[in-house]
């Protein structure tokens, strides 16, 4: 077998160019990604009693996921968001080497074809606009503390960002000590 059908070169190539250089993933996404592929390894190589270096990708059909995911639920006690998950992982590296290996169409396809699981839908709770001018109010904006936490807590607000970027945001860019008066238009999320 040439080196470049390997399954080590097929996810070598997706953990290392396909999700964060051609789909531009976070890493946690790919630390994500990796962690369920690497479950699904060991799955697999337990089922077919071999070890993780001895698998092909022809080992990774569909009912190889398929018991994978049945496996999750059962023995793990994962719930439907997590086998999705796990799932959407498993799809995303089967959809790199249907780009890269042709000779492997067919079997990506018959791996994209699993359906994902219905879940419930999680309401999504919100603060009122008089919920967070009643926090708004409680915030001592004397102090540098209290200016940072109400631009903290106003930026969250009227731009919907969620924490993620928050932790992103650096916060020597913060100033506190003037006042802006004009906008920038930016596009996006950036």
């Amino acid at each position: 077998m040439r080196r470049q059908e390997t399954l080590g070169h097929h996810l070598h190539y997706f953990l290392v160019d396909y999700l964060p250089r051609q789909r531009n993933a976070s890493p946690h996404t790919v630390h994500s990604y990796r962690d369920a592929l690497k479950l699904l390894l060991i799955d697999v190589a337990g089922a077919r009693k071999t070890e993780v270096v001895n698998l092909a990708l022809e080992d990774l059909d569909r009912e190889a996921v398929l018991s994978f995911l049945e496996r999750i639920e059962e023995q793990r006690g994962n719930g439907a968001t997590t086998r999705n998950l796990r799932l959407t992982a498993i799809r995303s590296l089967f959809r790199a080497v249907a780009q890269v290996a042709p000779e492997h169409v067919a079997q990506a396809q018959q791996v994209l074809s699993i359906p994902q699981k219905r879940t419930d839908m999680r309401v999504l709770e919100y603060l009122t606009p008089a919920e967070v001018e009643a926090i708004l109010k409680r915030i001592p904006t004397q102090t540098r503390a209290g200016r940072r936490d109400d631009a903290l807590i106003r930026f969250l607000y009227n731009t919907g960002a969620r924490h993620g970027v928050k932790r992103r945001l650096p916060m020597e860019r913060l100033e506190f000590n003037r006042v802006v008066r004009g906008w920038r238009r930016r596009r996006g999320c950036g």
